[in-house]
């Protein structure tokens, strides 16, 4: 009986040892750094914690189907964040390299997503509800571009139901501001333990590293989103990456500049705020434990 005891044990402990990271092509940006290449095992070993499909159930009357049911929309705002960090780790790993600047575009997504789930999360009931007000606000501006141009746009009564439905919740502050409140409220329940790094810091940080917990959502927002906004546009800054001029005058090419070594951190960053949002969602969904998630963290650390 002991000796099946001990074999029963044996075979857990083999079930529960986690899988070696895979293997990262040379040439790829995933493997271009030694930061970027534990950043990719970071993200890799995150998704693993979170399981889709994800099977729900709520208990909203009369309809569960609502747009503003965040029993439905936690579990698919998590599901989108997961694929866009996936999206992150894929194009790292294309065969065509310096693919940063697209990757940043998609690190904006991902904290926006961070963002307004720890927000709406403060007060489902009421955030939800401002959320989907602010989408239909939008599709109003939307409608009345498509009048401007002829076009048949919403049913008189689909306006009627957005416009009383903007006007009876209210539209979502700004996302400053959405940071700023989800920094007031989650930072009693997910801070104060040395969770993020205090300054933008490469990927192989410890989870853990600092003390005063300064990562926050408002840091993220100036570092992330502000950032990124260079890079979602093609503005003189992000083009420049574009453009060698050999160093004499009058003589340009233009593509991917060999000698431009521009800052990778949408890839080292990326699993540092996909954290913050699975450390919310712990508290509103129940997994993953922070633990595991500081776990991930610890093991893959310079």
């Amino acid at each position: 009986m002991a000796k099946r005891k001990k074999q029963r044990n044996q075979q857990e402990k083999r079930v529960r040892r986690p899988k070696a990271p895979r293997l990262l092509k040379a040439g790829t940006d995933a493997a271009a750094t030694r930061e970027i290449q534990l950043a990719m095992f970071q993200s890799e070993r995150l998704l693993r914690l979170v399981h889709f499909p994800m099977t729900i159930e709520s208990d909203v009357r009369p309809e569960p189907r609502v747009q503003d049911n965040w029993h439905v929309v936690a579990p698919a705002m998590l599901f989108s964040a997961s694929s866009c960090l996936l999206s992150i780790r894929l194009l790292a790993e294309t065969q065509a390299p310096r693919r940063e600047q697209d990757a940043i575009v998609l690190l904006r997504r991902l904290y926006e997503h961070v963002v307004d789930f720890a927000w709406i999360a403060i007060d489902p009931e009421t955030h939800a509800k401002k959320w989907v007000a602010d989408d239909r606000f939008y599709r109003l501006k939307i409608d009345d571009d498509f009048k401007r141009l002829g076009q048949p746009g919403l049913e008189p009564t689909k306006r009627l139901e957005y416009e009383q439905y903007v006007k009876a919740h209210g539209r979502m502050p700004d996302m400053a501001s959405r940071a700023d409140a989800a920094d007031k409220h989650w930072s009693k329940l997910i801070g104060g333990h040395g969770v993020f790094p205090t300054t933008p810091a490469p990927a192989g940080t410890s989870i853990n590293s600092a003390q005063n917990g300064n990562w926050s959502f408002r840091t993220q927002y100036t570092i992330v989103y502000r950032l990124a906004s260079g890079n979602a546009h093609p503005t003189p800054m992000s083009l420049l990456s574009y453009v060698d001029a050999h160093g004499a005058s009058g003589r340009f090419t233009i593509g991917v500049n060999p000698h431009d070594h521009g800052d990778r951190y949408a890839y080292t960053f990326a699993p540092l705020i996909y954290a913050t949002l699975l450390l919310v969602s712990e508290h509103v969904l129940g997994v993953p434990k922070r633990a595991d998630i500081e776990g991930v963290f610890e093991q893959f650390k310079s």
